[in-house]
């Protein structure tokens, strides 16, 4: 048996937390899928990137499916919000992923609330189980032949699902299910790990 066996949700949470928060250097790519199942429409596809260099710089960018950019950028001290070219200056990194949480189906606020768990309090994963009306281990599956723990939880009428590699503690898929809006988002997470930083 595997040490990976034997951790309960609460210990799967704390590594997740802490392995985020304890990295110094953190790259992924990713993509967001939103379907309205028994409708003839679906929305565009997301694509998005994040960069994030502990105490230094941060950038989460996508094109939200239209060919639009959004991003966050964090330089120092200063942080900047990005709307086709406009470039805003914001008074937190809070206030700037925040901008983009409806937009971004939440993927702007998922990773840089465990990268900057300070910066961001309340918001993101541990944000929302920590409300949560239920939060439940179900049996491991697979993502992308990775090996994933699976936590559910529900928050405000929506049920979420969360993959969680067991090797590394990153996050690799999120999936949104909200009924009032009949619509079922996910988000895939390559991360650093995976991917080559060469572009």
């Amino acid at each position: 048996m595997q040490e990976a066996d034997t951790l309960g949700l609460a210990e799967i949470l704390e590594r997740l937390s802490g392995t985020y928060a304890a990295m110094s250097d953190y790259v992924d790519r990713g993509h967001v899928t939103t379907k309205h199942p028994g409708e003839a429409w679906s929305e565009p596809p997301q694509t998005f990137t994040t960069h994030f260099t502990r105490f230094t710089a941060f950038t989460w960018t996508s094109d939200l499916g239209r060919g639009d950019e959004y991003g966050v950028v964090v330089d120092g001290a200063r942080v900047v919000h990005v709307w086709n070219g406009t470039r805003t200056t914001m008074t937190s990194v809070g206030d700037a992923v925040g901008r983009g949480a409806g937009v971004s189906h939440l993927s702007s606020v998922w990773i840089p609330a465990l990268l900057m768990p300070d910066a961001l309090q309340g918001r993101g994963l541990r944000g929302l189980i920590s409300r949560a009306t239920s939060a439940t281990r179900l049996p491991d599956e697979a993502v992308n032949e990775r090996p994933c723990f699976v936590i559910a939880f529900t928050d405000d009428g929506a049920t979420f699902r969360v993959w969680i590699s067991r090797r590394d503690f990153l996050i690799r898929r999120i999936e949104q299910r909200y009924a009032r809006y009949n619509s079922i988002t996910t988000t895939d997470y390559t991360p650093h790990t995976d991917i080559s930083l060469t572009p």
